[in-house]
């Protein structure tokens, strides 16, 4: 990744009543990344509990887990 920033900001009085301001800003970044995970890939080291009576489980999904105490890991 390489980006470069350039930002100008300036004022001048031209007269006690007239005042003339403005600002100028450039951008250019670039990248190679293709947004898709490596050979090795994120990973969550957790453990997440799902309990027997959520109602977001389908009858299907519920029969693959297993459950102790009406809770699947």
């Amino acid at each position: 990744m390489k980006r470069i920033n350039v930002a100008a900001l300036f004022k001048y009085e031209i007269t006690p009543q007239v005042e003339i301001y403005g600002r100028a800003m450039y951008t250019n970044a670039r990248t190679e990344e293709t947004g898709t995970p490596g050979a090795t890939p994120a990973s969550v080291n957790r453990v997440v509990s799902i309990n027997q009576n959520n109602p977001f489980l389908t009858d299907a999904i519920r029969n693959q887990l297993t459950f102790v105490n009406g809770v699947g890991r």
